[in-house]
């Protein structure tokens, strides 16, 4: 009797169906936002304290380089089925794309160093699970 009251045409059930999945689909993104933004400033302090020269405009570039790594690791393991090898290839092309990007401002050794201390903060960084 409820589901009559409520819905009285298919049209009104699809949409309060298709809203609910977006509400879930929202949820869940947000929640890998803010993981990656938790990984994003945990890689940023590191590196921020150990190169002290760096200006903001710089650490913005580099913490948007890394949200854009975090993002695109995360769509392309979230395929069911990937062996070990596929997704350490994902990470190395990834890690690549990043060092290129870092390149557009920083020299060679300065992107190095950049990464070799976001590989650090991975170290010390173990995400809530919830």
């Amino acid at each position: 009797m409820f589901d009559i009251l409520i819905f009285k045409s298919k049209k009104m059930k699809k949409l309060v169906l298709i809203l609910c999945m977006c509400l879930t689909a929202s949820f869940v993104t947000s929640q890998s936002n803010q993981k990656n933004n938790a990984r994003a400033e945990k890689a940023i302090a590191l590196i921020a304290s150990e190169m002290s020269n760096l200006n903001d405009s710089e650490i913005e570039f580099i913490k948007q380089a890394f949200l854009d790594k975090y993002t695109s690791n995360g769509k392309a393991t979230a395929v069911k089925g990937l062996s070990k090898e596929q997704k350490r290839a994902i990470f190395r092309k990834s890690r690549d794309n990043t060092k290129n990007t870092l390149l557009e401002k920083f020299s060679n050794s300065q992107a190095n160093k950049i990464l070799k201390l976001e590989n650090q903060s991975f170290q010390t960084f173990k995400p809530k699970n919830k």
